[in-house]
């Protein structure tokens, strides 16, 4: 995958993805939102990558939370300015512990009743082949019948002044 970096703001790039799944959050009266911390600079990242998989995680997000639920983006930047940590958490189905270590696994023939009800699979491979390629990483945290958080680990380039 060749990527197209370019210096990018963390609160367009937040802003963009919610915007997209906004109509759908609409219909089902989900609470959206994103705070991004002030002293935040801009990531260098292939926007439309990146777009994509945050995309792909808060239609998920958005699909699997029950009316009336929330959909949120945590953005924290790790002590050393290194990383920064981007996650889509909601107030959803949640998924079963014994299906999290699975989902970023390619399908089976005899996939998991979670991956096969939520038809996620290929999403989420997608997401982690797309953040592994900026030098990230994916990880997913889940409670039944709570929730879910699919935290993004990115490098954080900052451009020179």
């Amino acid at each position: 995958m060749e990527l197209q970096l370019a210096s990018t703001s963390i609160q367009e790039l937040c802003d963009s993805c919610l915007s997209f799944v906004k109509p759908l959050a609409l219909q089902k009266n989900i609470h959206l939102s994103v705070q991004v911390p002030e002293e935040l600079t801009p990531i260098q990242v292939d926007e439309e990558r990146i777009r994509e998989a945050f995309i792909n995680l808060l239609s998920n997000a958005v699909k699997y939370t029950p009316d009336g639920g929330k959909v949120w983006i945590e953005i924290q930047p790790h002590p050393t300015k290194k990383y920064v940590y981007f996650s889509i958490v909601d107030t959803g189905i949640g998924i079963p512990s014994d299906d999290l270590f699975q989902l970023f696994q390619p399908l089976e023939p005899d996939e998991s009743s979670y991956t096969r009800r939520a038809n996620t699979g290929l999403g989420l491979l997608t997401v982690q082949r797309i953040v592994e390629s900026h030098g990230g990483s994916v990880h997913a945290e889940s409670q039944l019948g709570k929730g879910s958080r699919f935290t993004i680990k990115l490098p954080w380039k900052k451009m020179e002044e």
